[in-house]
């Protein structure tokens, strides 16, 4: 382990995961559309409750 912090990695990472993030939320926002009402069990999976 080196004491010097990758800053290029921990700024991809949060790009990824904030990318992800995004992808996950329009993919609901698609299905509730869709449906026009919301899907009780997306919303709690992603919400995590």
């Amino acid at each position: 382990m080196t004491d010097k912090t990758d800053i290029d990695n921990v700024r991809y990472s949060f790009e990824t995961q904030e990318f992800f993030q995004r992808q996950i939320e329009e993919a609901i926002n698609t299905l509730i559309n869709e449906k026009n009402k919301e899907n009780n069990k997306a919303f709690t999976w992603f919400l995590g409750n």
